[in-house]
């Protein structure tokens, strides 16, 4: 009994019903292969339009030997989508994508969505490419009514300056507010999102949540937070008690006081991204008093990203190592401290595996850093016997010559690194140190 799929049989009778760009093909309700009539795992976003696939070889043949569209899998749990600026689909719709996730995947407990900037921006002036990206209010919001039970990740990481446009197909972020009242949902990623208030913001956010990220958040047309705005966003992030993880990296005006008031509410905290500005890093009113909070309240944190805090000393980094035992991961480009201060950062806190820093002494990828920077850097990192990785923001990784039990110490912690970071953007997983310590 072949039949036509509408796509919308999730959408409330109250609302007039979204209509997919294409109709699904189904069998008995089952999508079926654009190429070979079987049940299809496989759905392709091309050129505005949905196509389906029982295995990436059908996929591949119809293609031309490459898998072009950017396409999810109906039996996962994730609808995954990633969208680079390398894709040349036209016309990408999310739209049918979450159309489609609703009603043939199953499985489906997380959405992951990353989309690239120029399907987003457009500029009557310089824009050519002729990307376009639909996404529209009423379906992003039903949608997410639709699975309130189901969803337990919701990740979608917008690209610089995309503001305005998300605005406009989110209805002000409005759409999103369904997000706040899912009893089941543990991860929320709303990266380079903008806001009109905090009220809406706030709707977005579930007590539930373990995980939650709002990097680069801006509030209003003038994109900048208000001293009030600020205050009350921390009031509601008091309430999220479950959070392990928090990442704000150059978001809200934080400052000490905020961190003061908001850390004691977090017990179960572990990572923790407080971020300043890029270029401007006495944006941040975070000082040493903020960091006095960190190692009074996470005493336990195993992440702590704070590079860009222009207003911290090397007095504040020694209050968090000092009483920070479980830290692995210390991140704090271009906050100030002399390079003799370096071997007394990497010793102190017995498990640290990664120091990240800005670049202190002259570039050492290229051998071009002076001896003495050299061999304090070395130094530093052979007092750790190799377990310590040093890292800076504009070199990478420092290549220091080590014995061959101190270059495997180095090697595991390498390994250790990358698997965490591979967790970290894995929408089921909350901690991403997650069976790695």
């Amino acid at each position: 009994d072949n039949s036509l799929d509408d796509g919308v049989s999730f959408l409330s009778s109250k609302h007039e019903a979204a209509k997919p760009s294409h109709y699904v093909p189904t069998n008995n309700g089952v999508p079926y292969c654009k190429e070979c009539d079987k049940p299809a795992q496989f759905c392709a976003l091309d050129n505005g339009c949905t196509d389906f696939y029982c295995s990436k070889t059908c996929m591949e043949e119809f293609s031309g030997g490459e898998i072009e569209p950017p396409f999810f899998d109906l039996r996962g749990p994730t609808l995954k989508v990633k969208v680079s600026e390398n894709c040349t689909v036209q016309n990408v719709s999310l739209d049918d994508a979450l159309l489609v996730a609703a009603n043939h995947m199953p499985n489906l407990n997380s959405v992951d969505i990353s989309v690239a900037q120029d399907y987003i921006l457009k500029d009557d002036y310089t824009d050519h490419s002729g990307k376009n990206l639909v996404l529209t209010p009423m379906v992003i919001k039903q949608f997410l009514e639709s699975v309130k039970n189901k969803l337990v990740a919701f990740v979608f990481r917008l690209p610089d300056c995309c503001w305005e446009e998300m605005k406009e197909m989110t209805n002000k972020c409005s759409s999103l507010t369904p997000l706040g009242n899912m009893p089941n949902i543990k991860k929320l990623d709303l990266t380079h999102f903008g806001f009109d208030d905090v009220r809406t913001l706030s709707k977005c956010l579930s007590n539930s949540l373990q995980s939650l990220t709002l990097c680069h958040v801006t509030m209003g047309r003038q994109l900048e937070w208000s001293a009030s705005e600020s205050n009350d966003v921390v009031m509601k992030l008091c309430q999220l008690t479950n959070l392990v993880s928090l990442d704000i990296a150059d978001s809200f005006a934080m400052t000490d006081r905020h961190l003061h008031i908001l850390l004691p509410n977090l017990p179960r905290l572990r990572c923790l991204g407080i971020e300043g500005r890029f270029g401007d890093i006495h944006h941040s009113q975070v000082t040493d008093v903020g960091f006095q909070a960190i190692a009074n309240y996470c005493p336990r944190i195993l992440s702590l990203n704070a590079s860009y805090l222009g207003n911290v000393t090397i007095n504040g980094v020694r209050k968090v190592i000092c009483k920070c035992h479980d830290i692995i991961e210390l991140e704090l480009g271009e906050v100030d401290f002399e390079l003799q201060h370096l071997k007394e950062i990497v010793t102190t806190p017995p498990k640290l595996r990664l120091f990240r820093c800005g670049n202190i002494g002259v570039s050492t990828r290229y051998g071009n850093s002076n001896p003495r920077d050299r061999r304090l850097m070395e130094q530093a990192v052979q007092a750790t016997e190799g377990r310590v990785v040093i890292c800076t923001l504009g070199d990478g990784k420092i290549d220091v010559s080590l014995s061959s039990p101190h270059k495997m110490n180095q090697d595991q912690s390498m390994d250790m690194l990358e698997r965490a970071h591979r967790q970290q953007f894995d929408p089921l997983i909350c901690l991403q140190w997650e069976g790695i310590i």
